[in-house]
């Protein structure tokens, strides 16, 4: 789970699935901290953490940027979206203000029976403000806030010709509030950060479970379509063909993170700090039958979840300098506890859970580097990661599938690298050769009813390196390539896999390629060009104990080659562009549980892009 932050607050969900839709317009800058990690920033992560820093007023200055986009999807239709931003004037020097807001109607291109043409579009918009008092150099404040709506008429699920018959009884919808109080306190010798956040969401998801149709038919004989497949007469007049499950969620999480970095001394320089969290999840869950909605079968599922999460942590980083050698020690000590009152019945009959979690984990991290040069360092490094064991949604002791809570899943990851730049800076690369060792793994707990449940899954490894690298032909033009490779596998059985299985969802290699060039078109007239290619290798779940005959699913690699060309004079630039041009058809999702449908590319997309700045 990589972790993920907006300017100094923490946007992860505690339920997985849940996390948060942040269009990255606005931003000054994205920030990507290899996992995993967890002595620099309190929230923990397994796989890393990623932080967007929204841009911020600049007090007594006007800038900002306005900006229209149209796109057209082949065998889709139409989409378009714009944003703008800027600094309000307020004729002040020590308080800025900056506002943004987006709009989008996002293209569609599945085909839905019970959402029409093109029926996978996505509305969404949002406004930011971003206030800036700082009366003097040593002292700042920022305060963020963010309201956000968007509504899926119908998901992304298709078969493999973009025709899909997965029944959405109501759109999918998401709104959001946030809000961050940053400050800043530069005392010299040590600086403090002191980050509250706030988040309010509301989630209205629906889904297509009609593999319940099994369990349906089993339970109430005639009642669905599948009742020939069970040697059943109907017993309806109307049998149903598709089962709806929709649950109507607020999640509302506050936090509170201490920061303080300190140089000791000319040789020593100390990040520490304290972190806590509180959130709830709320979900009220139903079900809808098609075609008849009055069918006389009690609903598959229905009742409430209820969930609470309170953590807290410690953590610090020691950094050590002596001429070209650096050491960094760090510790982090992390406590949550989860309660669950679920209070959840299946055609009628009570599958409840009320139970509580406590989780608790000291991870460290050492990390070793030698500056040979100015222009080449080498590292070696150690770090622990965690994840959270949690409560079943269910009583999954009731359906013999797993215990009704899971246990957190463990890493430790030892990496060597280096990093530096060749030739006078004709060539920039980096190397990493990595070992990760998992242990508890959580995976989907395998039952036939597809049911959501999480069990630990044994242990496993992954193996690997990164390479990347950037040669600057000229000052206009360079080219850059990554290449990862890995190889995941159990070293012990667990649940759903066996000795020497790979891990779910870990392609042996990925490779990205682009190029970029700057040059004139005529006069004042700037270009801009750009190509870039993505390659990810196929992905294999293993399904043991789903009921399927194979005891792996595989989903394709990933083929994506774009490109873009752009024309600017002065503050005003225009390009168009072209995604996926060879319009390949790969699998992202393939039918798992309930799940009965593809998540197929996007198809090939050409689009114009005007942009203003001033």
């Amino acid at each position: 789970m990589v972790g993920r932050y907006v300017d100094e607050m923490t946007v992860n969900a505690e339920t997985t699935g849940y996390g948060m839709d942040f269009p990255l317009v606005d931003i000054e800058r994205v920030e990507v901290l290899k996992g995993p990690q967890g002595t620099l920033y309190g929230e923990g992560s397994i796989g890393g953490t990623v932080r967007y820093i929204t841009k911020g007023p600049t007090p007594g200055e006007v800038d900002g940027a306005m900006e229209v986009s149209a796109r057209t999807v082949d065998r889709g239709n139409e989409g378009v979206r714009a944003f703008a931003a800027g600094n309000v004037p307020t004729g002040s020097d020590i308080f800025g203000l900056r506002l943004a807001g987006y709009w989008e109607e996002g293209p569609g291109w599945v085909d839905n029976r019970f959402g029409g043409k093109n029926a996978n579009t996505q509305d969404r918009w949002f406004v930011r403000a971003k206030a800036r008092l700082q009366p003097a150099e040593s002292f700042r404040a920022d305060l963020l806030y963010q309201h956000y709506e968007s509504e899926f008429p119908a998901l992304g699920y298709s078969h493999l010709d973009f025709t899909s018959d997965y029944f959405i009884p109501f759109p999918n919808e998401v709104n959001y509030d946030l809000a961050n109080l940053v400050l800043n306190w530069d005392a010299g010798p040590f600086e403090v950060t002191s980050s509250t956040g706030y988040q309010h969401r509301t989630i209205f998801n629906s889904l297509d479970i009609s593999g319940y149709k099994a369990f349906v038919e089993l339970l109430f004989p005639g009642t669905t379509d599948w009742a020939p497949l069970f040697g059943n007469a109907p017993s309806v007049a109307n049998p149903i063909t598709n089962i709806g499950y929709s649950l109507d969620q607020v999640v509302e999480t506050f936090s509170q993170e201490v920061r303080v970095n300190a140089g000791l001394g000319e040789m020593f320089h100390l990040t520490a700090g304290a972190f806590y969290k509180d959130s709830k999840h709320l979900a009220p869950l139903f079900t809808d039958y098609y075609p008849d909605a009055n069918v006389p079968v009690p609903e598959a599922l229905g009742g409430e979840l209820k969930i609470y999460t309170e953590s807290w942590a410690v953590f610090g980083e020691l950094t050590a300098t002596v001429d070209r050698f650096e050491a960094i020690a760090g510790i982090r000590y992390y406590e949550d506890t989860r309660d669950s009152t679920n209070i959840v019945s299946q055609f009628g009959a009570p599958i409840s859970v009320v139970d509580t979690v406590d989780n608790d984990k000291v991870a460290l991290r050492f990390v070793l580097k030698y500056n040979f040069t100015d222009d080449l360092m080498a590292y070696a490094s150690y770090a622990d990661g965690f994840r959270s064991g949690g409560i079943q949604f269910f009583d999954a002791e009731l359906f013999g599938i797993g215990e009704n809570t899971f246990d957190p899943e463990e890493l430790s990851t030892w990496e060597v690298g280096a990093k530096g730049t060749l030739g006078e800076g004709t060539l920039d690369f980096e190397f990493a050769a990595f070992l990760t060792k998992y242990k508890n793994v959580q995976v989907y707990a395998p039952n036939p009813l597809g049911l959501q449940a999480f069990n630990n899954g044994g242990r496993a490894e992954v193996e690997g390196i990164e390479v990347a690298a950037t040669l600057n032909l000229t000052d206009n033009l360079f080219l850059r390539a990554t290449y990862g490779l890995n190889d995941g596998k159990y070293t012990r059985p667990g649940t759903t896999h066996i000795k020497g299985d790979p891990m779910d969802g870990v392609p042996d290699y990925t490779l990205s390629l682009a190029a970029d060039y700057s040059f004139q078109w005529w006069g004042d007239v700037g270009g801009h060009a750009r190509l870039d290619y993505f390659f990810q290798d196929d992905q294999i779940t293993s399904v043991r104990g789903f009921g399927y005959a194979e005891e792996r699913v595989t989903t394709e690699g990933i083929k994506s080659l774009n490109a873009r060309v752009g024309w600017m004079l002065g503050s005003w630039s225009l390009y168009v562009f072209g995604e996926n041009l060879t319009n390949e058809e790969q699998q992202l999702g393939v039918p798992i549980a309930t799940v009965q449908e593809y998540v197929l590319q996007q198809p090939r997309t050409f689009g114009l892009t005007a942009r203003m700045h001033f």
